[in-house]
């Protein structure tokens, strides 16, 4: 969990317009890129709790205060959900002064984000319970290239990936269903350079247990879905290629949930075959459906 602490004292003052000042910027320690944001109201009497999320992830929160002579316009401790890649600044909540004649104030404010959510419910821990389909068309035959742990950056919190050889332009299918929270596709350039590591094309789709499937090195303007699309297994979203640090044509999976210290991390998981077995990809496996 991440956590921050704050003490804040504030008096009353003389009533102005209802214009709002940026008083505090509050960033998530470890490398999550999460922001609590609190606005003064230009007559001091209203403080509004805002947030905003750069990560690919959808995070949970949750925002305690102690108040005095002050009321929130939600239940405290306050728990909700901030979407993955949120534009722009997402209201939380607001308190507010109550007695005009008497001093007022908030402290003690404390808040955390709860690393792993199930989609929907935001104080509750991701517990991975998928198992996933073969991400291409059927009656296709690829093989696992990279496996969990193995070279190139499947390693640390890339551990948990797989890499399967497949020429470009192959449709790619969602492995899982879910909701599209992140895509990219303006890059063209490939190869064997850590540099272009930040410049694969991509597809992310937020499961219902909160895990995310990862999809990358599409094709330039090869990504067929867009941001909030509902997917099933099974559908087209995009077509393979061999963009960002790629050393040959190839489609990279993972599953990753939310991770204090890295932002987010690869989990283990399993494939199931035609007939319903469930097992765990292989480097040098050929699998077809």
């Amino acid at each position: 969990m991440l956590k921050y602490f704050l003490s804040c004292f504030f008096v009353a003052s003389a009533l102005g317009a209802q214009e709002f000042r940026q008083i505090q910027q509050i960033k998530a320690s470890g490398s999550t890129k999460v922001t609590l944001l609190l606005y003064q109201s230009a007559d001091d009497a209203i403080v509004e709790f805002r947030v905003t999320n750069q990560d690919d992830i959808l995070y949970g929160v949750e925002i305690s205060t102690d108040l005095e002579n002050m009321a929130a316009d939600v239940s405290l401790p306050f728990h909700g959900l901030i979407p993955a890649k949120s534009n722009g600044e997402a209201p939380l909540f607001r308190i507010t002064r109550i007695d005009a004649t008497k001093s007022f104030y908030f402290r003690n404010l404390r808040w955390q984000l709860r690393a792993g959510v199930a989609q929907g419910q935001s104080n509750k821990p991701v517990v991975h319970d998928g198992v996933y389909l073969y991400p291409w068309p059927k009656g296709r035959t690829f093989t696992v290239d990279n496996g969990f742990n193995g070279y190139g950056a499947h390693k640390n919190e890339w551990a948990y990936a797989v890499d399967f050889k497949m020429p470009e332009g192959t449709p790619v299918m969602a492995a899982r269903e879910g909701t599209v929270t992140a895509v990219e596709s303006k890059f063209s350039k490939g190869g064997n350079d850590p540099s272009l590591g930040d410049k694969a094309n991509y597809v992310y789709i937020l499961h219902p247990d909160g895990s995310t499937g990862r999809y990358l090195h599409f094709k330039k303007k090869g990504v067929l879905v867009k941001i909030g699309a509902k997917v099933r297994a099974g559908q087209k979203i995009g077509l393979s290629g061999n963009v960002g640090w790629s050393t040959d044509p190839h489609l990279h999976f993972d599953i990753v949930i939310p991770d204090t210290q890295h932002g987010m991390k690869t989990i283990p998981f399993k494939f199931k075959d035609p007939k319903g077995k469930v097992f765990e990809p292989k480097q040098g496996m050929q699998l077809s459906h």
